[in-house]
Parts: structure tokens; sequence; C-alpha cells
């Protein structure tokens, strides 16, 4: 999901969306779809246009204004875990701002879902945030023209969902990508291609053997209390080993701070790779759930960010050494 972020200077005293009036606000280029859900955001919250200044600029242009003290805030919808995001709440001055009322907000906007940027998503240390905050999320979609061969359309979507494992170890954020479910609200129709590859696995026996199925859902509808039961098991399994593996990466930060040596920093390095590799293994086989493996891939960053702080400091050791 693509996550609404507000993140305001600390002196603004921004705690919600509505502190926003008459303060100034940094927007996404118009036509984007950051600038265009903005609006049905802030609205909600009593808003309009004349009651706070705002200024359409690109991101890049937009972080400077907000550290140059030229607007009060900005707003971006944007992937968690964005490295530009992470660099401008590093410094102190800036915060991000929770959006909450989900439920409220769906009943005009039904596309929009209730979410949070878990604690520590962007500074495991401080960390950044200093706890969950809730936010609104938008599905991202990979939308194609009508036109576009189906072909090529159900090629596109049968790799992103047969090849998940190799795409996953490309980016650890392919794991988030899901079916959609026939009562989900895209906005969009599925293109023919899409369908034909959600569908293919549809069996036309259905019609013909309606009696032996009868049967066998009445005998399922028996089974519901321990599928149930067993579902429950299932979760708890795959919490547990996700959790396993967050105190092995915890306890590898704390041995990569305390490495004396380039060998040990190699050595850490190897056991961290290890991790991701039994991780990605465990999801393809269902032994821990995206979600688990979403919050996985913060420590894990966490990690690797500290092996290479710990080489530059082993490295200006050795060069103060030698001179």
């Amino acid at each position: 999901p693509e996550m609404f972020h507000l993140i305001a200077s600390k002196d603004a005293n921004i705690n919600t969306l509505s502190d926003l009036k008459e303060k100034r606000i940094a927007l996404m280029p118009e036509g984007s779809g950051s600038y265009n859900l903005f609006w049905p955001l802030s609205q909600h919250y009593g808003l309009t246009e004349t009651d706070f200044q705002f200024r359409p600029m690109d991101a890049e242009d937009a972080h400077r204004s907000l550290r140059a003290g030229t607007v009060d805030a900005l707003f971006r919808i944007i992937g968690l875990g964005n490295k530009s995001v992470g660099e401008l709440l590093a410094d102190n001055q800036f915060e991000l701002v929770p959006i909450d009322q989900i439920g409220a907000l769906q009943l005009t906007q039904p596309y929009l879902e209730p979410t949070i940027i878990p604690k520590g998503s962007y500074d495991g240390g401080a960390p950044i945030p200093s706890k969950d905050l809730p936010v609104v999320a938008v599905s991202a979609l990979l939308i194609a023209h009508v036109d576009v061969n189906p072909e090529v359309v159900n090629a596109i979507t049968r790799i992103l969902y047969e090849h998940r494992s190799e795409l996953i170890r490309v980016n650890p954020r392919a794991a988030n990508v899901q079916s959609p479910e026939i009562s989900q609200n895209l906005g969009f129709p599925l293109h023919e291609g899409a369908r034909a590859y959600y569908t293919q696995d549809n069996p036309s026996f259905l019609v013909t053997y309606a009696e032996p199925i009868g049967l066998l859902m009445s005998v399922g509808i028996l089974l519901c209390s321990s599928l149930w039961q067993g579902r429950q098991w299932l979760i708890r399994n795959q919490k547990d080993r996700a959790d396993r593996y967050n105190l092995e990466i915890l306890d590898l930060i704390e041995k990569i701070e305390q490495a004396q040596s380039f060998s040990e920093l190699q050595n850490l390095r190897q056991q961290l790779l290890e991790i991701l590799r039994k991780v990605v293994v465990d999801l393809d086989i269902d032994r821990i759930s995206p979600e688990s493996f979403q919050s996985f891939t913060f420590p894990w960053e966490v990690a690797n960010s500290a092996l290479r702080h710990q080489e530059i400091i082993l490295s200006n050791r050795t060069t103060s050494a030698i001179e």
C-alpha cells in the first residue's frame, strides 16, 4: 500500500490535519495522485483551499522548502521506508502527523484503507516514529490500457504470482503483491488478460458434479470448527517464527556494534544474509505471513545499516593508526 505522509515542522504545532489552517503546505505536482487525494482528505477535516497556503511542487523541492522553512508541512503519498523521507525525519526538526477517522473517510472514499506506520519504521534507534502511528493508505494498482494485448497482460500477471520468490529477492516489498478480491473496489474493471489468469483454475465440473460438491460442502460445515482452530494455530506459528527471526536480527545488531575487525563484520554479514535467505524460503512455503515479512524487513535494514556504519568506524581507526 501507498501511505499518506503528512510531515510537519515541530515548530508549526501541527498535531492533526485540522491544524493546517493558516499554515503553508507543500503538495505534490497538480495532476498527481498525492495532489488529487489531498483535497477530499482536507475537506473531511473541514478545510477549504482558502484556509491555508498550498504550493504544488515536486518531491525534492517540497523537502527543500520544508528544510528552508518556507513551508510548514508537506503532504505526499508514498510507500513505507522511502529513503528521502527517512533522511528528512532524521532531522529532529520534523515529525509525522497522524491521520485518523478512516471509518468516516471511507463513507465517501471507499478505496481508502486504515493502516499504521509501525514504531521505528524510519529509524529503529531513536525510534522514528516513537509509537505506532495511524494513517491512511491506498492500494498501488498496475493499470493497463484496454487495448493492450490480453496475452501480454496475462503473461505479466503470471510472472507477478508464479515468480514471486525471485521478485522478493530483488525487492522485499514484492511480498505485498496480492490478487484482487471479487468484492474489492479497485476503481477499474479487471483487464481481460488479468481476468483470464485469475479465473483459469475455475473448474467447469462445478455444474457437472453439483451433487458430490454439495456433499463435500456438508462435510466441510462439520469441519469448520477444526479448520478455524487450525488456522489460528498457523497464524500463531507464523508469528512465533517471525519473532524468532527478529530476535536473531537484534542479537546480530548488538554483535555488529561490538565488532573490532573486518573479519568479524564479514562473518556477521554472512549470518545476516543467511537469515534473509531462511525468511524468504519460509515466506514462499507460508511458514511466515507477508505481514510478518514486512515487519522483518525493517530490523533487517537497520542491521544492514549498522554493518556499513561499523565498517566506516573501523576504516577510520585503521587510517588513524597508519598516520
